[in-house]
């Protein structure tokens, strides 16, 4: 009886293991989303902090993800210049977790573009510039809720 308890209870365990997510290095992904073509024309985020210092403009390709450190605090510097001038701009920072797969989504919509944003930030634009009132840059930090536990 002792034996089949025993042998029973290493099935489970192994079963659960077999389940089990294997480690992922964190990642971080800039993406942009443009309501109006060239919505973001200007706009550079200079990332750093904890992360290797990286800049990231509406003129580079296709932002591919890069690993971030699991600790730490990442921070990004973002501007947005038209004619020469700087319309917006703002410092924002999070603290890095491990195995987490962060996207960085930037517009000027004022909408998450995912079902939940981990964290937002609002920087405003100029009152000349705007098109509306009250219009800003918006920085969107998005968690998939498969990385983990999320713990603001």
């Amino acid at each position: 009886m002792r034996l089949r308890q025993t042998l029973q209870a290493v099935a489970v365990v192994a079963a659960a293991g077999s389940c089990a997510r294997a480690p992922q290095e964190a990642t971080l992904t800039v993406e942009t989303v443009e309501m109006v073509e060239k919505d973001l024309a200007g706009l550079e985020l200079d990332i750093g902090g904890a992360i290797p210092e990286r800049l990231f403009t509406t003129a580079d390709p296709v932002y591919a993800p890069f690993v971030a450190p699991d600790a730490g605090t990442a921070t990004v510097a973002a501007r947005l210049v038209q004619d020469g001038r700087t319309v917006a701009e703002g410092l924002v920072e999070w603290e890095l977790k491990p195995e987490r797969q962060w996207t960085l989504s930037v517009n000027r919509l004022g909408a998450c573009p995912a079902y939940w944003c981990y964290r937002e930030w609002r920087l405003p634009i100029v009152e000349d510039v705007a098109r509306y009132e009250d219009e800003a840059l918006w920085l969107y930090l998005i968690v998939p809720a498969w990385t983990g536990p999320v713990n603001r």
